[in-house]
């Protein structure tokens, strides 16, 4: 009887009691859920740092009307490029008609480049016309067709450095005989620059056409 009390009193004393059983597999619960966190955020890091793929800029332009497509020669919308390519895309594509003086005969558009800064509104940004004006067909799609001899994306960075995250905004400002250009509202895309690479943010879905050659 008292070898079976004595084996029964080891177990007891070697098992910690329910309380203390209870508070090591909390901690433990808490410990794993903490490991598993710090394993999802590092991947959601990896995963944006291999596909280079931001979500959004960190500021909105007011005066943005609607969003630019990038259009390879080849009639395809790209959404990356190296910043020193002679042209960085074959056209950039608007999204928003142009309208009244601006549609008529004569008219052009244009491709231009401001640097972001932070704290600053996008009307004090600093800016670079990057292509001359171009004539277009259709004033529902206002469109620039880019050209060696026009700035490249590396020029205008040497000038005007991407410090605010690497950001750049483009712009395309619309003209037309007997107006002002149209650089109160305008379309725009944001690139996000890394080195010598780059990659559009929120582009727009126009419809790209194939450059002649």
């Amino acid at each position: 009887m008292s070898s079976t009390l004595d084996s029964a009193q080891h177990r007891a004393d070697a098992e910690p009691p329910t309380s203390t059983r209870s508070r090591l597999g909390r901690r433990g619960v808490a410990i794993a859920l903490v490991v598993v966190a710090v394993v999802v955020a590092v991947a959601v890091a990896l995963e944006l740092r291999l596909t280079g793929a931001p979500s959004e800029a960190p500021y909105t332009d007011p005066a943005a009307s609607g969003r630019l497509t990038l259009c390879g020669a080849d009639g395809k919308a790209i959404t990356e490029g190296s910043t020193k390519d002679p042209v960085f895309a074959a056209t950039v594509v608007g999204a928003t008609a142009a309208t009244g003086g601006y549609a008529g005969e004569g008219r052009t558009a244009a491709v231009f480049a401001y640097q972001p800064r932070e704290g600053l509104a996008p009307s004090e940004w600093s800016g670079l016309q990057l292509t001359a004006p171009s004539s277009y067909d259709d004033p529902a799609a206002p469109q620039v067709a880019l050209a060696e001899g026009d700035t490249t994306l590396a020029q205008f960075l040497a000038g005007y450095p991407a410090a605010y995250d690497g950001w750049v905004q483009l712009r395309l400002y619309l003209a037309a005989p007997d107006q002002p250009v149209a650089s109160q509202h305008y379309d725009t895309v944001d690139l996000q620059v890394d080195g010598t690479t780059w990659r559009a943010v929120d582009t727009g879905a126009a419809t790209c056409t194939t450059t002649k050659p």
